[in-house]
């Protein structure tokens, strides 16, 4: 299986990327047959030096700056379009670090990816209709029917790349053009689409044997021990819960610090 890394990312998150891209080289590199960073045309400029220094291919379009987040949350649903030769996409966030040595595999059983869950339904029930609730009203508009797991649960996500054209299909077919009703979704928070729980949707009713589906009420996420995600909008010093493995509770500059990033 060919297998491609992506981070798609902004200006905005620049300082974090830094480190999430050290990370890549110190725990891995050579891992993923392919490594890409895509950004807005116009931050191209300050991302060239960081990705350079570690290996990381960078890759930038024309942007929507006036529906930015739309339009990224469009480009990890294209993904497949920017790596033609691979079986397989990781999704990685610029404020989420690699903490151990890790590949492909730690994603994958018995051949297949891993695609960890939780029922909305459980969802519903702990938290009413808050948080992630909200998103599955998101993904029945977008492709329609009634989406019983929530897949997104933590970087790095992984498709096989027939589930991006799969969920673009989907929603053209729902939800008329692509592009636009992508672009004319609502923004902000809470944003009009979800792009993970969107493509995780898909690859329930189209690939569900494809995939090792992981119960997070019943085991441990892959990602523990091998990823930690921060929340960039809380800055790099605001105090965090890292769990014991990575030294507790601290600001995630002292994690990176820790990690030698």
């Amino acid at each position: 299986m060919k297998t491609a890394l992506l981070w798609n990312t902004y200006v905005g998150d620049l300082e974090w990327f830094r480190y999430s891209a050290r990370s890549f080289y110190k725990f891995a590199r050579g891992r993923w047959n392919s490594v890409a960073c895509l950004v807005p045309d116009r931050h191209r400029d300050n991302f060239r030096e960081p990705c350079e220094q570690v290996g990381i291919t960078l890759l930038s379009e024309p942007d929507w700056p006036d529906r930015s987040f739309n339009w990224h949350q469009m480009k990890q649903c294209e993904a497949d379009m920017l790596f033609p030769d691979c079986d397989a996409i990781w999704h990685m966030d610029a404020d989420t670090v690699f903490t151990a040595p890790v590949g492909p595999e730690n994603w994958m059983r018995n051949g297949k990816l891993i695609c960890p869950f939780i029922h909305f339904e459980h969802i519903l029930q702990a938290a009413g209709r808050q948080g992630n609730w909200q998103w599955k009203s998101r993904v029945d508009d977008a492709i329609g029917g009634d989406v019983k797991l929530a897949t997104m649960t933590g970087h790095p996500h992984c498709h096989y790349r027939n589930v991006y054209a799969r969920t673009r299909e989907s929603v053209e077919k729902h939800s008329r053009s692509w592009g636009p009703y992508i672009h004319r979704q609502q923004n902000s928070f809470p944003q009009g689409f979800c792009e993970f729980e969107t493509l995780g949707a898909v690859a329930q009713k189209f690939y569900h044997n494809d995939y090792v589906w992981l119960d997070l009420q019943k085991e441990q996420h892959p990602s523990i021990g091998f990823v930690a995600q921060c929340y960039s909008h809380g800055g790099l010093d605001r105090q965090h819960e890292f769990g014991p493995a990575l030294g507790g509770r601290q600001s995630p500059r002292e994690l990176f610090r820790r990690l030698g990033l």
